[in-house]
């Protein structure tokens, strides 16, 4: 039903370039054709950091790994010094939130030895890019209809007798009818709507079966209703919503029979809860099963398989209450009513789950409970 979509919003593409400050040496230790060798496998190299291509949106978190050849702590300095959102994550990471277009120098050095160093180059552009946030500025619903024009207005049509559209009514539109301002981007469930305000609040509406809106009640809301701050992005599925907050944590709320809620419980919840941190993207599926795609390009998938739409190679009538990983390289990931497509970062295409009208595109109406390719050369969303 939801889809990850990523329209329209400042993407970060982080390219790294290594290097190191070893000091004065003897000539021998700079032989290479005249040059220092500054790959990581050099002799005293005591630290790095890694990926060296990493892709994430304004708002969505990236980690760069620190490897360090002791125990000793180290420092970090970004430069400019605002606007990557970088900062020092645990003992050996770097976690950036970037927050502005621009280029950054992230530089991390070992506190014993300050002359030994590993640098990152930041890039934040406005290419929109195939790994970020799920950022719906048009969705589709059940039977109506959601979109966010240039200016940030939110406008919606179609049923509306959940109170879906969040006009405040339970009157149909068959025209848009304005609803909120300053609206970064939407998510359409079968009966319920959640929005993501310019700010990084939540907002929701609709039908509230199971506690889907994340407002603590199981009450139709006709008009928005604020149900958190410091969100990147939303999935609304029928009957249940996933959101990626701005720290990378990705939380849950709304039914949970099957486990799609990757709590490991199958209870119900009517307010978010946490699932698991580092998550650059989610797509909750239209009955049961959710996907999301980590900062490190994994997927991940839970909630009913029965028809193998979690990837897994176990099912049918097979239930997973806690994210398992399916792949990795993955840069797009769509969960549908009873199937997955997912585009990994070489552009091929990938599809498991439910196949009896060949909604997956193998040639066959035999469904797979493992990815199977389907074809090459996929567009990602925003590439043109």
């Amino acid at each position: 039903m939801s889809h990850l979509k990523k329209a329209g919003f400042i993407s970060a593409t982080i390219f790294l370039m290594f290097f190191v400050a070893c000091g004065g040496g003897s000539s021998s230790d700079n032989s290479n054709n005249g040059n220092n060798n500054n790959n990581n496998n050099t002799p005293g190299v005591n630290i790095s950091i890694a990926p060296l291509t990493l892709t994430v949106r304004v708002g969505v978190p990236g980690t760069l790994n620190v490897t360090r050849q002791n125990t000793d702590d180290f420092t970090l300095t970004v430069s400019p010094a605002s606007g990557s959102g970088c900062v020092k994550s645990g003992a050996n990471a770097v976690a950036c939130t970037p927050t502005a277009a621009g280029t950054y120098t992230v530089t991390v050095r070992a506190t014993a030895d300050t002359t030994r160093s590993a640098a990152a180059t930041l890039t934040v552009t406005n290419n929109q890019s195939a790994t970020q946030g799920h950022h719906e500025t048009i969705s589709a619903g059940g039977s109506h209809t959601m979109a966010v024009r240039t200016d940030g207005s939110l406008w919606a049509w179609g049923s509306n007798n959940y109170g879906q559209l969040g006009d405040g009514t339970t009157t149909n539109r068959s025209t848009p009818v304005k609803i909120m301002d300053s609206v970064a981007s939407v998510s359409a469930g079968e009966y319920h709507t959640m929005a993501v305000g310019t700010d990084g609040s939540l907002w929701a509406w609709g039908d509230n079966d199971y506690g889907r809106l994340g407002d603590g009640t199981t009450y139709i809301r006709f008009t928005p209703v604020k149900i958190m701050d410091s969100v990147a992005s939303v999935s609304a599925g029928d009957f249940h919503t996933m959101a990626v907050r701005t720290d990378g944590s990705l939380w849950a709320w709304g039914w949970n029979y099957r486990g799609q809620l990757g709590d490991s419980t199958t209870t119900d919840h009517s307010t978010p809860v946490k699932v698991m941190d580092s998550v650059a993207t989610i797509s909750a599926g239209g009955y049961a099963h959710t996907m999301a795609i980590r900062t490190d390009g994994s997927l991940w998938a839970w909630g009913w398989n029965g028809f193998g739409q979690l990837g897994y190679s176990t099912f049918p009538n097979n239930s997973h209450s806690a994210p398992e990983k399916v792949m990795d390289s993955v840069a797009y990931a769509s969960a549908g009513s009873l199937h997955t497509m997912a585009i990994r970062t070489d552009g091929s295409l990938w599809a498991w789950g439910s196949n009896g009208s060949g909604q997956l595109g193998d040639g066959t109406t035999t469904s797979r409970s493992t990815p199977i390719k389907i074809m090459d050369g996929v567009m990602l969303p925003g590439s043109r």
